[in-house]
């Protein structure tokens, strides 16, 4: 006969005798006023750990202990027994290493995002021009927008070039390489609601250009920017205030110089002149402060015995029509 004793959740049940081993108990009912402190370790840690499970932490006669059992350490080669060396294994054939992408550098995604850019702002330069906007219009907000693509022939209409064609085949016959103002069609308008119109539109947009003659075709050369003899200072002094101020002080010099014309031209001739003045003004101080000396490059390759298309009439029955007329016909391009 033993004596034992048994344990319910979380306390000590009773202690008894166990009577010929056959797991009879007799016996009383544990003090219930026995506390965890009043155990031994051995009975606390089993108790927590079945109350709060693995890796919890209970207190046991005013130290912490925690309900974790001690992990075998792992293997390494301190504790390892010493044994006589392996021999060295045969060589196996290296396996082919996976094909890993490399990472894209700062430069290429830059270039990536300027060819999007460029995408864009040339589908853009498009649909203004299939709307009927002027040369000068489309290049100013495509070029103010970022884009620094070269300008070629493929960025005008028919009815454009030939008023490149008039100016180069004028400069030609004065025995020139060089295109002049004076040898557009029509006069050059400075800040005058009139230089927003088609007939001002490679005089504004392309302007003076070399002439190159190669495999009997002309090539016009330029630089599209707002750098000239006339607008220098003006150019140069917004730069100044640009790497002085940034971009946001430029914009505050340029409204504020927008709001002087606004108010000499009112004091001209009222609201209407002050508004002119102002907005006649304002495209080319844009130019002067925002694109400046950073243009574009210019290349237009003039297509020899090309064809101006004339636009059709409403009705194909009108007589005369397919008729050469004066600039609708057939024009020779050099």
């Amino acid at each position: 006969m033993k004596r034992v004793k048994r344990f319910a959740e979380g306390d000590v049940v009773g202690e008894g005798l166990d009577v010929f081993g056959s797991g009879a108990y007799y016996g009383r009912r544990a003090d219930k006023n026995r506390t965890i402190d009043d155990m031994s370790f051995s009975e606390a840690f089993k108790l927590k750990r079945r109350e709060l499970g693995e890796g919890k932490v209970f207190t046991w006669r005013g130290n912490k202990y925690t309900t974790s059992t001690k992990k075998p350490e792992p293997k390494t080669e301190a504790n390892l027994p010493k044994t006589a060396p392996k021999a060295t294994p045969k060589a196996t054939p290296k396996a082919t290493p996976k094909a890993t992408t490399k990472p894209v550098s700062k430069k290429q995604e830059e270039s990536i995002g300027r060819r999007i850019g460029e995408g864009f702002l040339s589908l853009a330069n498009r649909g203004m021009r299939a709307a009927g906007v002027p040369a000068q219009q489309r290049t100013f907000l495509t070029t103010l927008a970022g884009s620094r693509r070269p300008i070629t022939e493929k960025d005008f209409s028919e009815e454009e070039l030939a008023q490149l064609k008039s100016a180069a085949d004028k400069a030609k016959r004065a025995g020139r390489n060089y295109i002049t103002y004076e040898d557009y069609p029509n006069e050059l308008l400075i800040n005058k609601v009139e230089q927003f119109s088609a007939e001002q539109a490679m005089s504004q947009t392309v302007g003076r250009a070399r002439l190159r003659q190669k495999d009997g075709k002309t090539k016009v050369t330029d630089i599209y920017d707002f750098l000239n003899s006339v607008r220098a200072p003006e150019v140069r002094r917004y730069k100044a205030i640009r790497e002085k101020e940034g971009r946001s002080g430029l914009a505050k010099a340029v409204a504020k110089e927008a709001l002087e014309d606004f108010e000499k031209g009112r004091e001209k001739g009222g609201l209407r002149e002050g508004f002119s003045a102002a907005i006649n003004r304002l495209p080319s101080r844009i130019g002067n402060a925002f694109i400046g000396e950073d243009g574009r490059p210019i290349e237009i390759n003039m297509r020899k015995g090309g064809r101006v298309k004339s636009k059709k009439p409403k009705s194909s029955k009108v007589r005369g029509y397919g008729i050469a007329q004066r600039g609708r016909g057939r024009g020779k391009f050099v």
